[in-house]
Parts: structure tokens; C-alpha cells; sequence
């Protein structure tokens, strides 16, 4: 399992004045090797250029290896993340705010198990 953590800073990209600074971090979730690390100006979102450091960590990957899923904080919560995700058939979980809009569209799926069957996800320790 590959994870990445993305340390939030602040928007403007100061911090008492200071610049401030956002890194990306692609590690191996079982060892913890560090697999890539990007250090880059506090001043916009941290998906920005989410996609080229995620397929950088994918091709630093050995050879014999391969992803098999991720997980990521809410700052990589959006629509051309997990289509790339599902569109390679990566598992992922990522975690995102609570918004009402959210909860309703969990509750009908939840209301509605025929139309919207859940999968059980298999897991290896």
C-alpha cells in the first residue's frame, strides 16, 4: 500500500509574515520508506500538481511491484483524483469533509441498497 500525507499550511502562504510551505509525501505504507518528497510554496492548494508527483511515485516503483491502493487527506479529494484512481484501477480511500450535501447522497445510497449495492472490501494483514 502506497499513502501520501499532505501537511496543511496557510493559503496565503505566510505565516506571521514568514513564506510557508506545503510538502507532498509518497511513502511505502508497510516499511515507511520515503518513495518521493516535494517541498512547495504555501501559497496554493495542496493538490496542486497532485497528478505528476503521484505517477512520479508510481514509476520510482521497482519493477517486479505495483500499486495496489492509496490513501490520502482531504486536500487530494477531487473529481480528476479519483477518476485517475478509478480509471487505473487503483483502490483508494481518501478522506474528505463532511458536507451536508455528502451525507444526503450517503444516506439514499444507504436507503436504497438494490439500486446502489455495496462491495465488500477484502482485507490483508
Amino acid at each position: 500500500m502506497y499513502y501520501l500525507k499532505g501537511e496543511t499550511s496557510f493559503a496565503l502562504g505566510k505565516l506571521n509574515g514568514r513564506p510557508s510551505f506545503k510538502e507532498k509525501v509518497g511513502m511505502l505504507a508497510q516499511t515507511h520508506e520515503l518513495l518521493n518528497l516535494t517541498l512547495e510554496s504555501g501559497n496554493h492548494h495542496s493538490n496542486h500538481n497532485f497528478l505528476d508527483f503521484f505517477i512520479r511515485c508510481i514509476s520510482m516503483l521497482p519493477t517486479s511491484w505495483y500499486l495496489k491502493r492509496i490513501r490520502a487527506d482531504r486536500g487530494f479529494f477531487d473529481q480528476d483524483t479519483l477518476e485517475y484512481c478509478e480509471e487505473n484501477g487503483y483502490e483508494y480511500v481518501v478522506k474528505a469533509k463532511m458536507q451536508k450535501g455528502i451525507q444526503k447522497i450517503i444516506d439514499y445510497v444507504n436507503e436504497n441498497p438494490k439500486q446502489y449495492p455495496w462491495t465488500p472490501i477484502r482485507v490483508n494483514n
